[in-house]
């Protein structure tokens, strides 16, 4: 089984999801955002992950590949593939299906617990969070979890949208917190270092609640009654 994992050059780990799909046999085709005409037609993928970016989806330089990375959705959606989009995947999915990508009043960096009262032991976690923009719900989805920032999860037919990075190792967190992510962490008064030795407090819990909600997804979204569906 092959899963598409479209993200920006240099930051193309996929994490723990990428860890618990393996298990599942799922191998791995990296699709640069930068360069969408080296991509495969939908129908050479059986799974789709849309990673986080540091775009923003209505950012004026980046809407050929908006619009590109918006069409392969829709064209791996009508053939019933399944798509999980994480952060800006997440934003993506709104935006491709007819919903609205903002700016947030205000940013979620770090560690951030998450409120879900119909799927309480898939979502209501407290989970990695790096991002300035928020999404609206489109109406073929339904709002699952959120919390007092913005909406978080959102289902539809084979389809998962996460606000928060559920794949965010340890590795991939030093990574965001080191360079320009440590200026911009310390902009908002967040000290980069503290940010990665707390972590260790948080993920042991995020990698069990991210093997789980891999698993069920996957399961769902085989079953006779697909996930949102």
């Amino acid at each position: 089984m092959r899963a598409a994992i479209f993200s920006n050059d240099g930051d193309s780990d996929p994490g723990f999801v990428g860890r618990y799909l393996a298990e599942h046999g799922f191998e791995f085709l990296q699709y640069s955002r930068e360069y969408p005409r080296g991509w495969k037609p939908a129908a050479d993928t059986d799974l789709v992950i849309l990673l986080g970016s540091d775009w923003s989806v209505y950012w004026r330089e980046i809407e050929f590949e908006v619009s590109a990375e918006s069409d392969f959705v829709l064209s791996a959606v009508r053939k019933g593939i399944p798509v999980l989009g994480i952060c800006f995947g997440a934003q993506l999915l709104s935006h491709a299906f007819g919903g609205k990508v903002s700016r947030a009043s205000q940013p979620e960096l770090g560690w951030h617990s998450v409120e879900c009262s119909e799927y309480p032991d898939l979502f209501a976690q407290t989970w990695f969070q790096w991002h300035y923009d928020v999404f609206t719900v489109p109406d073929r989805f339904k709002l699952v979890a959120g919390n007092q920032s913005c909406a978080q999860v959102m289902l539809s037919n084979r389809l998962l949208a996460m606000q928060f990075h559920p794949e965010a190792t340890i590795e991939i967190i030093k990574r965001w917190c080191n360079g320009p992510g440590g200026t911009e962490l310390l902009r908002h008064g967040i000290d980069a270092r503290r940010l990665v030795e707390s972590s260790d407090t948080y993920l042991p819990d995020a990698a069990r609640a991210t093997k789980k909600l891999v698993n069920w997804f996957l399961d769902a979204a085989n079953s006779a009654e697909a996930v949102g569906g």
